[in-house]
């Protein structure tokens, strides 16, 4: 009997007669049919293990979560890291190691430590899927709302600073949804009698954003207010089938049922894809992207790989 399973999840059962006793070498990345070899695998293979034994379901559940026996904690490979200083004209290195360069559009001014979005027409691309969706993935921004900007928008408005496609919408992202502006007038300087500042209210979340506009996410655990940046993180554990928001180290709420969508386009930055079309545009600064194959565990190790070292 034969079992497939992916991303530790059974997929299907087939019976099969008796096994053909095998007396050449085991090869990786092709097959050999009528003598000649052929199907030749176009990409990258890893983590490759053998047992001379049937393994359980438990144990290939285990398996594919990949824990660093070192630590405990969940293993996690980083697959895209973009900073501002890595920018040359319109596109941003990719210093991960993978060389997926982001194609910034016009709409993105880079800045010494941020790329900045109009919130119009702004947004960065690279050809993806980047991660598989059904695997487990942990991705990461630093996001700084354009309040003004903001404010001209209808509540409800969902902008989303990072996320994959599928053909037709979402596959999963985080974003900002407003639920609310105002607008301040501060005494100012002796030259400058009132100073306008607006205010804009809302939540951030991580999930997917689906073709009617509803969404299958997690959001933060209260109403947050613009002012100042915040450090976002999304988690994806396919073992488990959940989905978790963390502000800085912090876990919003508890993690929450979710399964992403088969991407087939690109990962985009500043900018949404739902409805076959393009949207939900980010107005403000955006850093510090990354992207992991791998569910981040807990707060001690999303603390080491996003606040605890220069990621």
């Amino acid at each position: 009997m034969l079992k497939l399973y992916v991303n530790g999840e059974l997929q299907g059962v087939k019976e099969v007669g008796k096994p053909i006793n095998a007396t050449g070498p085991m090869t990786i990345g092709r097959i050999k049919y009528r003598g000649n070899w052929t199907n030749y695998f176009p990409g990258m293979i890893d983590e490759l293990t053998v047992w001379q034994r049937a393994l359980g379901a438990d144990s290939i559940v285990k398996d594919a979560r990949l824990r660093d026996p070192a630590t405990g904690k969940h293993a996690v490979e980083m697959v895209a890291r973009w900073n501002p200083e890595d920018a040359q004209s319109g596109e941003v290195g990719d210093s991960s190691g993978y060389r997926r360069r982001l194609v910034l559009n016009s709409g993105v001014t880079v800045k010494e430590e941020y790329f900045d979005f109009n919130g119009t027409t702004g947004a960065a691309t690279v050809a993806g899927p980047l991660v598989d969706d059904f695997g487990s993935f942990t991705v990461t921004a630093k996001a700084d709302i354009d309040a003004e900007a903001l404010a001209k928008q209808p509540n409800g408005y969902k902008a989303q600073v990072i996320g994959q496609r599928t053909s037709g919408y979402s596959s999963w992202g985080i974003w900002f949804e407003k639920t609310s502006a105002r607008r301040i007038e501060e005494e100012g300087k002796p030259d400058d009698p009132f100073r306008t500042k607006y205010v804009v209210k809302g939540r951030w979340y991580f999930g997917r954003l689906s073709q009617d506009g509803s969404t299958a996410s997690i959001g933060t655990d209260g109403v947050i207010e613009s002012g100042s940046p915040v450090r976002l993180t999304g988690v994806h554990d396919a073992q488990s089938g959940t989905a978790a928001l963390y502000m800085g180290d912090i876990r919003q709420g508890d993690p929450t049922d979710f399964s992403p969508l088969t991407s087939t386009g690109s990962l985009a930055v500043g900018k949404g894809f739902t409805k076959g079309e393009w949207g939900h545009h980010f107005p403000g600064r955006i850093s510090r992207l990354r992207l992991w194959s791998g569910a981040m565990k807990d707060k001690e190790q999303v603390g080491h790989h996003i606040l605890g070292k220069d990621y």
